[in-house]
């Protein structure tokens, strides 16, 4: 049996804290009490179990058995050969006080152990159960497949009108000083006098329209404005 198996026989482990702390009172009791037989029965099963179990424990740990093993199981036995003022009878109170001393703080961090790992395994249940319950309301919800394909809609329309109006803005950007300039050509009646000239010449292209120039600067104008609300708006959030 390696250290891993006996480690996780919690049947076995259950058994021997059982066996060790209830032979290990009663021997006492007994003993207190000079119920010979019950004390000779009880603290011989006690003391047994108790050093096999503190040498088979040590045995399969990373340092095996050391001084510290044999000296814990002299120091109980002296300890009840001085109570006891005896020698074999002493042996077994010590063997039940070992037993006692050594097996309830095992005990103890055992039963934690095991509650703390129930508790685990119903929050476990419990998450398990509310994701099956948020599963089957999704399923159920009547608008879900109207929304979704609502959304990807919505989504197809717009996911490309970004990337455009960033390739404007920058455009617009680098060719800042161009606009300027243009803008003066405008504003200063060039535009006005070049057309009039153009005019006695034939016909008048785009540039020198009402939708070209002036809608082109309208626009641009709307644009900026547009920008700059959108930001102060972005501001106020």
């Amino acid at each position: 049996m390696t250290e891993r198996e006996f480690a996780s026989n919690r049947t076995l482990v259950g058994i021997l804290h059982t066996i060790i702390v209830g032979t290990s009172v009663l021997s006492l009791a007994a003993w207190w009490l000079h119920y010979d037989v019950v004390f000779y029965a009880c603290a011989g099963v006690c003391t047994l179990l108790t050093i096999g179990v503190a040498f088979l424990v040590a045995y399969f740990s990373p340092d095996g058995i050391h001084f510290d093993t044999v000296f814990n199981a002299l120091l109980f036995m002296g300890i009840g050969m001085l109570v006891d003022r005896s020698v074999f009878p002493g042996l077994l109170v010590g063997g039940a006080i070992y037993g006692f001393a050594y097996m309830v703080p095992v005990a103890v961090t055992d039963m934690m152990i095991d509650y703390h790992h129930r508790k685990i395994a119903s929050i476990r249940r419990e998450l398990s159960i509310t994701r099956e319950e948020l599963l089957e309301n999704l399923s159920k919800e009547e608008s879900l497949h109207d929304r979704a394909p609502y959304m990807e809609d919505i989504y197809n329309r717009h996911c490309k009108t970004v990337p455009v109006l960033l390739a404007g803005i920058e455009s617009l950007v680098e060719g800042a000083g161009e606009i300027d300039e243009l803008r003066d050509y405008y504003e200063h009646g060039q535009w006005d006098r070049d057309r009039l000239a153009l005019t006695a010449e034939g016909e008048l292209p785009e540039f020198f329209s009402e939708d070209g120039l002036p809608r082109f600067f309208d626009e641009l104008d709307g644009f900026l404005e547009t920008l700059s609300e959108i930001a102060a708006e972005a501001q106020k959030r």
